[in-house]
């Protein structure tokens, strides 16, 4: 090796430098063949429980679109209440909708003696827990089992509105949002729209 490098140096420097150059190239060349053949990612599996994933990602949608809806509908009857003129409406929404899915639990329970030479006696207990979503097969489609659904719950709401600031229509908006929504008056808020 150290051989080729002196003769590399003895060299004149057009020399030195396309030998260099071809060095490199070689190197390049030898990197990308090596990603090419060696770095190969297969897809990976699908992991187990990846049904979840794909029915909360499904529930935030549903959450979203459901959300979207109720303002829409509370905004087309506000805005046919006298005064209001056009109404837009903003939903303050916690604990987004909760499933709870139906799950088996085998619980695996074993206790070892051990005796040793001088009498001693060793008990070992081991406790294995193995918690399963269950799952049902429906026309070739797989899905959890749901034992209950909870809805989210409204904890505010902004009505703007282009009567918002006379206080009968106020008042109005107010009853009607706290009767269809089943919230307390003080989490309602009322502004005139610009």
């Amino acid at each position: 090796m150290k051989e080729k490098f002196s003769k590399i140096l003895k060299d004149s420097d057009s020399q030195k430098v396309s030998k260099l150059v071809m060095v490199l190239v070689v190197g390049l060349f030898l990197l990308i063949v090596s990603n090419a053949f060696f770095n190969r990612q297969e897809a990976p599996a699908k992991p187990a429980g990846t049904e979840l994933d794909e029915l909360e990602e499904a529930m935030f949608i549903n959450e979203t679109r459901h959300e979207l809806d109720m303002e829409r509908r509370l905004e087309e009857a506000l805005s046919l209440i006298e005064g209001a003129g056009q109404v837009r409406v903003l939903l303050n929404i916690t604990n987004n909708s909760e499933v709870v899915i139906s799950q088996d639990t085998i619980i695996d329970e074993s206790i070892i003696k051990e005796t040793d030479d001088s009498g001693g006696v060793r008990e070992v207990f081991n406790t294995k827990t193995d918690i399963r979503n269950v799952i049902v097969t429906e026309n070739g489609n797989q899905r959890p089992i749901v034992l209950k659904e909870y809805d989210p719950r409204v904890e505010g709401v902004v009505i703007i509105a282009e009567g918002g600031g006379q206080a009968e229509v106020q008042e109005a908006l107010i009853r009607s949002v706290q009767t269809l929504m089943s919230i307390e008056p003080h989490r309602i808020v009322v502004v005139r729209m610009k």
